[in-house]
């Protein structure tokens, strides 16, 4: 599952790099896209120079959504609505008996019961323990679009965002319908690589490495959950295109955030705006 998993985070590095940044440009019009991890750790401050080079040369920051909104108390009640699962169905009853055998070993291993976590969709099981499993391994400090909105928020730039809180929680809350088993199996199993795995993901963001993003990320995705790579991936890359286009009409200069795995791959932002001719360029 490390697909999702870098949509999350990864592990950070002492090493210096320019990272995950380009620069867009076509006709006189650009614009900064920058590919982010939502943790990170404190050994992934200061971030790598490109991005603090975008951010001085924009006057406006996008985003993916807006942080601030998911962290009021009312929209945390709508999320936890829409990751609870209707009232008389369980998760158990979504599993093979093997799986929940080890969903209640791990969670007995760990210290916590299954049962208060079967009310839940098989997304915010998932989310719920790779998230432990993150701040074990230190991943407990902001994440690049989180430390850019609060510092475009001090500085006074002005803000933009490519789809609603709403929205972006929905894609989330969807994850693994109808493939629950498959899910919270493949979670479970990707718990013992974590580390590694996220390592070699950490490695590819921060040395801007297109080639093994794809692969760590992308290609797993399209492996074994094609229609998440569509829903998570693909279709928001295919809205968020057209707003790229028209930012890159304007005189303003933006710098535009969004998870590192829309960068790379076939249906990629930046394979993308190369085909429509513009100009590429990495900090």
């Amino acid at each position: 599952m490390k697909h999702w998993l870098l949509l999350l985070c990864c592990l950070s590095s002492l090493c210096q790099a320019d990272g995950a940044v380009w620069r867009v440009s076509k006709a006189g019009s650009q614009l900064y896209l920058g590919g982010t991890l939502h943790l990170l750790s404190k050994a992934d401050y200061p971030l790598p120079d490109g991005f603090d080079q975008a951010y001085q040369n924009a006057a406006k920051v996008v985003l993916e959504t807006d942080i601030r909104l998911m962290q009021e108390p009312a929209f945390m009640q709508q999320i936890m609505a829409l990751m609870t699962l209707p009232a008389g169905q369980s998760l158990a009853d979504k599993l093979s008996p093997a799986t929940f055998t080890k969903l209640h070993d791990y969670l007995q291993a760990h210290g916590m019961q299954a049962k208060p976590l079967m009310g839940y969709k098989a997304a915010m099981l998932a989310l719920i323990l790779t998230k432990l499993e993150m701040q074990k391994l230190g991943l407990d400090q902001l994440g690049v679009d989180s430390h850019y909105l609060l510092k475009a928020s001090e500085d006074g730039k002005a803000l933009g965002f490519l789809e609603t809180p709403e929205q972006q929680m929905g894609y989330l809350a969807d994850m693994g319908a109808g493939q629950e088993d498959e899910l919270v199996l493949y979670t479970l199993e990707d718990m013992q690589s974590l580390p590694d795995m996220l390592t070699k993901l950490r490695h590819a963001w921060r040395e801007a490495d297109i080639k093994a993003l794809e692969k760590e990320g992308i290609q797993p995705m399209l492996e074994s959950h094609p229609a998440l790579y569509t829903s998570l991936l693909k279709a928001r890359n295919d809205n968020w295109l057209p707003q790229l286009v028209k930012m890159l009409q304007d005189k303003e200069v933006e710098l535009v955030l969004v998870g590192a795995l829309h960068l790379v791959g076939p249906d990629g932002l930046l394979a993308q705006l190369a085909a429509r001719g513009y100009q590429l360029e990495k900090l």
